[in-house]
């Protein structure tokens, strides 16, 4: 949630923030990360295992965390074996459609079955 979601809004009495960024005007997630020691957004990582273990991917088309286009780059870099968009999921797509992502799993599963990275 952006802080300004209860902006002019006077059915908005409240605020509690469960793990949410609280951005000040202009100010992004990405500064707020950056500002204190302990973040790991940012910091560059080792090599992916997505070079050498075959890859699914499954993102919602309006994440507004991680852009489709970026997922799409993502999986195409990686080689994705099956890569679904669900039309209108969240950055959270894995919990309204868990069955789905279970199901990709368990794809993932039967096609490496056998310990062979494909």
């Amino acid at each position: 949630m952006l802080s300004n979601g209860g902006t002019g809004n006077d059915n908005v009495k409240a605020l509690v923030y469960v793990g949410e960024f609280d951005p000040d005007t202009s100010e992004s997630a990405v500064d707020l990360s950056g500002r204190f020691e302990g973040s790991a957004l940012g910091e560059p990582s080792g090599d992916p295992a997505w070079k050498s273990v075959p890859s699914w991917f499954l993102f919602g088309s309006d994440d507004r965390n991680i852009p489709a286009a970026s997922h799409h780059f993502m999986a195409e870099r990686a080689g994705s074996r099956r890569t679904i968009e669900l039309a209108g999921g969240s950055h959270t797509v894995a919990i309204p459609e868990a069955r789905q992502v279970a199901d990709l799993i368990m794809e993932a599963i039967e096609a490496t079955r056998g310990g062979e990275r494909q």
